[in-house]
């Protein structure tokens, strides 16, 4: 059986050092509707986007979009100039379709339900979770990586003992993913169990004496954020954590090694498929289908590829990670989908039949649709 996770040392941490200003984290008085719907909009916009940077964003648009009502009955190319910058365009079509159905399913308010809303359409399992922690303040983990992080170094010594995917839990130095299940199951239990003598501070406390759920979360979001970060960053002599089996036996986290990209491959070419929902392609010729070669700039391809529709036609596109890298025509190449979101490109339009004929052709692609 697991041990006990040290919970009240995160707390007594995060009381003197944690981010308290963030202004998502200044909502919790509010009614629960409006508190609901803000916590929301804030764990849409810090998924893969650093804390600082969503901030001025976050009250744009709460400023503009101040109710999940006034969300749902605007279009994408309205709510675009207040998401733009953040990226990952789709997620803000997603949030209108999502906002639309909670107003028109459960009354303008999040339920109070895990299965409820794991049914919303693009809620995810930790958007869930989160929705709980912050939202009802229910003492349910929202697992991200930063928690992932501090409990698999506190329990096996490494932040890469990770849970896995299904099909590829298998045993690796005592780890599996049932395993992580069974300890998130131990953990939650932990925190709905703990009493008002081993705590503190009440401010911490739900009324029935458990851990609060939105402090506890973070609590830890912060100290994984701050203070668990690398082993050469650690204040050692402060360290709270000092039965952490990574900070005992540091030498157990090995980092994994990351692909060292060859010279070819940093210099390819970028192939890229511009598309409108993956239903029509526009072309770089006007007489047959051919996707738009850009010559790459060595750094960030992604980038380079916004910056040349963006100086080239005056669009702004979102771009997907490069989905095949090889040889086309004697050079290096590297293939990518990229998605109008605001401008018009007057080239001319095929459908994807037509795309894959290209892809058949000139490059073996699997499941490159």
């Amino acid at each position: 059986m697991f041990r006990e996770f040290p919970f009240t040392k995160i707390l007594a941490w995060y009381e003197k050092n944690g981010r308290h200003n963030l202004p998502w984290r200044k909502i919790y008085d509010l009614p629960a509707q409006e508190r609901l719907y803000k916590v929301w909009i804030a764990e849409v916009m810090l998924q893969q986007t650093q804390v600082d940077r969503v901030i001025s964003y976050y009250s744009r648009f709460l400023e503009k979009y101040p109710t999940i009502e006034s969300l749902a009955g605007t279009s994408y190319e309205e709510l675009f100039p207040y998401y733009q910058g953040l990226w990952y365009y789709w997620r803000a079509r997603r949030m209108i379709e999502l906002a639309k159905s909670v107003v028109e399913e459960y009354e303008w308010i999040f339920p109070n339900d895990f299965e409820k809303l794991r049914k919303l359409p693009w809620i995810g399992k930790y958007t869930a979770q989160a929705l709980l922690a912050f939202g009802y303040d229910e003492p349910v983990l929202a697992m991200d990586a930063n928690l992932q992080k501090i409990f698999a170094r506190y329990y096996y010594g490494s932040k890469y003992l990770m849970p896995m995917k299904k099909e590829k839990r298998k045993k690796k130095n005592g780890w599996s993913g049932n395993d992580f299940d069974t300890l998130v199951y131990h953990l939650e239990e932990q925190l709905k169990n703990t009493k008002e003598s081993s705590l503190s501070s009440t401010f911490y406390l739900l009324p029935s004496w458990s851990i609060s759920g939105r402090v506890i979360n973070n609590a830890l979001m912060d100290f994984g954020a701050l203070v668990s970060t690398t082993w050469d960053k650690l204040n050692k002599e402060n360290y709270p954590l000092r039965d952490c089996r990574w900070f005992q036996t540091e030498w157990l986290e090995e980092p994994v090694k990351k692909k060292v990209m060859k010279k070819s491959e940093k210099w390819a070419k970028l192939v890229v498929f511009v598309h409108e929902a993956h239903k029509v392609y526009w072309s770089s010729l006007s007489s047959s289908y051919e996707p738009f070669l850009i010559e790459p700039t060595g750094s960030d391809d992604r980038r380079t590829v916004q910056d040349y529709f963006s100086a080239t036609f005056g669009l702004e596109v979102s771009v997907r990670p490069s989905f095949w890298s090889g040889i086309f025509d004697g050079i290096p190449v590297k293939l990518f989908h990229a998605q109008i979101q605001t401008g018009t490109l007057k080239q001319k339009t095929f459908s994807k039949t037509e795309k894959e004929k290209w892809l058949a052709g000139n490059i073996i692609v699997e499941g490159a649709g």
